[in-house]
């Protein structure tokens, strides 16, 4: 009988443990995603404006496009944040509603598909921008960049969210 308590404690730490492990991977996870988008986007900025050899005239059409873009991805990556910060709260019940969390993880499936798309888009704007040859240079480019993100980040959305 007097078992039975100790089992029950045992299981209440583990779950309080794996908890904090989740909640703790979460936030270190969610730290080094912004510190690497924030990182690789200062840098590309200009790297991509003087490969390119933008004129005047082209960095103020992209600078607003990247406006406009950013204005409509900012929302969509808000409201995956927090749908991932439920997901997490919900980790934390002893039973965590499981059909819930699968609707979360749909819903932002959903989301990043539409964050995909309008990468895209915005790709092709920018390309629209550039002169045939900026053009043969921007592909490889964003080419390359996606590849070697993609292989530190198999998982992410292209990771060209951010600007170029």
């Amino acid at each position: 009988m007097k078992r039975k308590p100790l089992i029950w404690g045992i299981i209440i730490l583990c779950i309080i443990n794996i908890a904090s492990l989740v909640t703790f991977s979460y936030h270190k996870w969610c730290k080094h995603y912004q510190t690497y988008s924030s990182s690789v986007c200062s840098r590309s900025k200009g790297f991509l404006y003087e490969e390119l050899s933008l004129s005047d005239e082209q960095i103020q059409q992209i600078e607003t496009l990247k406006e406009t873009f950013q204005n409509e991805i900012n929302p969509l990556r808000e409201d995956i944040k927090k749908k991932r910060e439920e997901i997490v709260h919900l980790l934390m019940f002893e039973e965590p509603e499981t059909s819930r969390i699968d609707t979360l993880i749909n819903e932002i499936q959903s989301i990043q598909a539409q964050i995909q798309k309008q990468v895209i888009y915005h790709l092709i704007a920018e390309k629209n921008i550039l002169t045939k040859e900026q053009q043969e240079k921007f592909i490889r480019l964003i080419s390359e960049r996606l590849i070697k993100e993609n292989s530190h980040h198999e998982t992410d959305d292209f990771n060209v969210e951010c600007d170029h």
